[in-house]
């Protein structure tokens, strides 16, 4: 999910390394301001099946959306291991 946001972004930087930069640096900004509590290992047992329920999900594929660069909105197919992941590294910027 992080790579598609990156990608997505770097049309409007014009390069990988300055939407990487500039990512990292709204990253640190926002750590300073809100403490990030951590997250429970199982949250994604409860939250997976709440995600399948979405009117956003087609064909058998959980889809969430995010706002891009464009002030559009990016929309993608997740997998419970995506959900996972994100969660491991939510986690490693809270603690």
């Amino acid at each position: 999910v992080l790579q598609q946001l990156v990608k997505n972004t770097e049309k409007t930087c014009g390069s990988q390394e300055k939407a990487v930069s500039d990512s990292d640096v709204l990253i640190r900004y926002l750590l300073r301001i809100f403490e990030l509590p951590p997250l429970d290992s199982e949250i994604s047992e409860k939250l997976w099946p709440l995600m399948l329920q979405d009117k956003k999900n087609a064909s058998g594929n959980v889809r969430i959306a995010l706002p891009d660069a464009s002030h559009s909105m990016l929309v993608l197919n997740i997998t419970r291991s995506d959900l996972e992941n994100s969660i491991e590294y939510y986690n490693s910027l809270s603690g």
